[in-house]
This record gives structure tokens, C-alpha cells and sequence, in this order.
């Protein structure tokens, strides 16, 4: 096809694909029940505006093994600290002090997983240590764009977010 300069408007029909890197498609990491969706197909979407908001009691039981995992990790610190200083001065045995260690590195390590499945879900830990449990969650749009499509063959939530030209 040649090259022309073209002077004026050009009308065509087609259909125009954004490339992936002007894509995003936003789904859930838990099983939820979508309470309330916001937009539609076709809707005009900015950066952080809230498409939907989701809830379940696995949300609630999350936070919860979060906490108790929290301040587990709390006492086990303490405690690993007292059993160290207690086998560095050689008053408490070995035997004990490993045992409070190996529990406090696993408790450490389930905290810290809670806390990442937390922050993919969004909450704030920190409010959560401050004991506001969150009773639903806003999915929120990555990207500025117009929504493509709103739910699934699978009747779970997915929205396909398209870049603004």
C-alpha cells in the first residue's frame, strides 16, 4: 500500500486492539462473593476507581488467622529472647531454648505469608494489627481505561481494563 500525505479527517470501520502493555485484566486471589459491581461494559475507568466490592467470610477468617498469628509472634519473640539469654548465661538447657526458636521462626513465617496475601487483597496490616477488620473488599482499576468485559464464562469476576489513547 503506498504512502500518502493526507489532508482532513479519514473515516474507516475496524476495530482497534490496544497492545498488552496497555492491557490489564483485574481478578481475585480469594473466593469472595461479589456484593455490589460498579461499572459496566464499556464504562470509562481512571486509575484506583473502586469496579466492584466483594465479600466473604474467608475475608474475615484471613484477617483473623493474621492476628492470631501477630500476637503469637509477639509472645514467641519475648520468649525466644528470654530462652537465648537464658542458654547464653548456660541456666536453661538447649533442648528448650531450640524448641522456642523453631516455633517462633514458624510463626514468623506464617505472619509474614498472611501478610502477603493480605497486601495482594489491598488491607492494611496495620489497621488490621489495630484490630479493624475489614468486612468487604474494593477491587480498584490499575490502569485508566474503558472496561471490556465484566464477568466470566466461570461467573466469577473479571474485568478487562483497556489503555486510553
Amino acid at each position: 500500500m503506498p504512502n500518502r500525505k493526507l489532508s482532513g479527517v479519514v473515516y474507516a470501520n475496524g476495530q482497534l486492539e490496544a497492545p498488552p502493555q496497555h492491557e490489564a485484566t483485574v481478578t481475585v486471589i480469594l473466593g469472595v462473593n461479589i456484593q455490589s459491581i460498579k461499572v459496566i461494559e464499556g464504562d470509562q475507568v481512571r486509575k484506583g476507581q473502586t469496579l466492584a466490592y466483594l465479600a466473604h467470610p474467608d475475608l474475615s477468617n484471613l484477617q483473623a488467622s493474621y492476628l492470631k498469628a501477630y500476637n503469637q509472634s509477639l509472645y514467641l519473640e519475648k520468649e525466644y529472647k528470654r530462652q537465648k539469654r537464658l542458654y547464653e548465661e548456660e541456666v536453661g538447657s538447649g533442648k528448650q531454648f531450640q524448641e522456642v526458636e523453631s516455633k517462633y521462626q514458624s510463626v514468623k513465617a506464617e505472619m509474614m505469608a498472611y501478610e502477603s496475601q493480605l497486601k495482594q487483597l489491598s488491607l492494611s496490616v496495620t489497621n488490621i494489627r489495630e484490630r479493624k477488620i475489614y468486612d468487604q473488599i474494593s477491587i480498584v482499576s490499575p490502569i485508566d481505561g474503558y472496561i471490556e468485559k465484566c464477568v466470566d464464562s466461570n461467573w466469577t469476576i473479571c474485568f478487562s481494563v483497556n489503555y486510553i489513547f
